[in-house]
């Protein structure tokens, strides 16, 4: 058993996990939780419980590792004197590192993609997988994305987890990613140049979610009109 350290972190995509249980359950899942990370104890809960109690405890063993390598690192430090002094740097070599360290900013913001970077710090754990098998968040998300644009994406690829999770720690719901999924489809399916765009690292971008969102949307074409690349092409009665 991993030694705890008397607290512990509990990441917001617990709530996919939870969503499922009852008040009731949901007390009896967190007490379960707290005596686990205080003790060690576990305790024996109902199946829909047991899945999130699981995932719960994957973390808190995770966190509890982390904890305990960083005091074994500190304490062997200590023995050996501490930190090892940095060797100093001249002014002239700090002015030159600095131009090189330019330079390469410079050249790399050319080059970047059109798509954001997916964040480091956004969670790239998949959700626990719920009674009939599916990931209880990513799972219906990308699977809306498939149904409507026809495409084959998967719901436990990392960069995909990642984004659904960062987007869903800030607040936003199942309901907001089916909502941008309706609303680029409708506006880019029809557009050859458009279309590519229907992607995870697109439509969830952290940048571009909020606008995706909330922003103006295109205007359906009227009654009789053909659209294209934005355009209305010809009119018939």
């Amino acid at each position: 058993m991993v030694e705890h350290k008397g607290s512990f972190i509990l990441y917001t995509d617990c709530l996919a996990c939870i969503e499922p249980l009852d008040m009731e359950a949901r007390g009896r899942l967190f007490t379960a939780v707290l005596e686990y990370a205080k003790s060690g104890d576990t305790h024996a809960l109902q199946p829909a419980e047991q899945v999130a109690y699981m995932f719960i405890k994957q973390q808190i063993d995770r966190e509890a590792s982390k904890y305990a390598e960083t005091c074994r690192r500190r304490s062997e430090a200590g023995k050996m004197g501490g930190r090892p002094k940095k060797q100093e740097v001249s002014a002239e070599s700090k002015k030159s590192n600095c131009f090189s360290e330019k330079a390469k900013e410079s050249k790399k913001s050319h080059n970047e993609p059109d798509n954001d970077p997916v964040p480091e710090h956004e969670h790239d754990t998949i959700s626990p997988l719920t009674p009939q098998g599916e990931p209880p968040a990513a799972g219906q998300i990308i699977q809306h994305l498939n149904a409507k644009t026809g495409a084959k994406f998967s719901p436990t690829a990392k960069a995909t987890v990642r984004l659904i999770n960062g987007r869903l720690s800030e607040g936003y719901t199942v309901q907001d990613f089916i909502t941008v999924i309706d609303r680029k489809c409708a506006d880019w399916l029809s557009d050859p140049k458009m279309c590519q765009y229907l992607r995870p690292d697109t439509l969830f971008s952290p940048s571009k979610f909020e606008g995706y969102l909330h922003g103006v949307q295109a205007p359906a074409p009227a009654q009789g009109e053909q659209k294209q690349e934005g355009r209305v092409l010809q009119r018939w009665d």
